[in-house]
């Protein structure tokens, strides 16, 4: 028997995982308690969820097998709360197999205008692989740094086709790449975090993030 444990401020809840008749013909299992031989076959069989994660394309049921898994995995009395802006930080404490799904891509609705993700409806997902480490992560004391040592240097979403490189084979490479904003986003997190702790900080996004400033630097 499987069970999922939802830990919220002021209460405990258990619920144990039972397929119901369609999610396990979505899912290609027997109805009933759901244990690791029927986790095993939903994620790595003929089929496998995790096959079809990597190769969206070229599965035609992926969408229905994760909606049905939303409702498999998400207990019914946490489900509106996850989606309706209530909750901030969702802590995952994922076991076995569960550790290799990404809950971001579970499917929370399905519509004529396409599926809605708990990436998109939900709120930020963190993962930690048990509850002590969690436990002891929570209680470890605020380290204070020395501000005498190195800063911390972080870089993040490059202007590639603005690349001063005298290689025109490597700028015409560089010009042909996206820029990824969300890197910017997190170079910022990393640098405002050390920041937070007393240690000075080094970033470059944007247009600054060259390799040429980047040797200037370290």
């Amino acid at each position: 028997k499987m069970f999922v444990f939802s830990i919220r401020k002021d209460s405990v809840e258990f619920t144990e995982l039972l397929l119901d008749e369609a999610q396990a013909k979505v899912l290609g299992v027997e109805a009933g308690g759901l244990g690791e031989a029927e986790l095993s076959a939903i994620f790595l069989g003929d089929n496998g969820l995790l096959t079809a994660l990597s190769h969206p394309a070229g599965s035609d049921d992926l969408q229905d097998k994760l909606h049905a898994l939303w409702q498999l995995l998400v207990p019914e009395s946490d489900r509106l709360a996850l989606v309706d802006g209530s909750v901030d930080l969702l802590t995952v404490l994922p076991d076995g197999l569960l550790a290799l799904l990404p809950l971001e891509t579970l499917v929370v609705e399905q519509n004529d205008d396409g599926p809605k993700y708990l990436l998109d409806a939900g709120p930020a997902i963190a993962y930690a692989p048990s509850a002590s480490v969690l436990w002891n992560l929570i209680q470890r004391k605020t380290r204070q740094y020395d501000d005498s040592r190195e800063p911390v240097f972080t870089l993040g979403d490059p202007a590639y086709a603005q690349s001063e490189s005298n290689d025109l084979r490597a700028a015409g490479f560089r010009a042909g790449l996206s820029r990824l904003p969300f890197s910017g986003y997190e170079a910022s997190w990393v640098a405002a975090h050390f920041a937070n702790q007393g240690m000075s900080s080094v970033k470059l996004t944007g247009a600054e993030a060259t390799e040429a400033e980047m040797r200037r630097l370290i």
